[in-house]
C-alpha cells in the first residue's frame, strides 16, 4: 500500500463462528474504532483465558448478547 496503510487496523474483516463461551453469532457488527484485536479478546474471554493482547484488553460486548 503506497499510502503507509498496509498494516492499519481500519476495514479489516473479521468472521466469528460458534457459540462458545456465549459469544451469540448470526448477525453483523460494525467495528469501525475498534482495534481487530478485539476480536480476539472476546473469543479468549469466551472460553476463560482473560486477559490482553498488548494495550488491548475490552472485549466486543455485541459478541456476548
Amino acid at each position: 500500500d503506497s499510502d503507509g496503510r498496509a498494516h492499519s487496523p481500519t476495514n479489516f474483516v473479521m468472521l466469528v463462528g460458534d457459540h462458545a463461551g456465549g459469544l451469540s453469532g448470526g448477525k453483523h457488527i460494525d467495528g469501525d474504532e475498534r482495534h481487530p484485536a478485539q476480536t480476539f479478546v472476546s473469543a479468549m474471554q469466551a472460553v476463560g483465558a482473560p486477559g490482553a493482547l498488548g494495550a488491548i484488553s475490552d472485549p466486543i460486548p455485541e459478541l456476548f448478547t
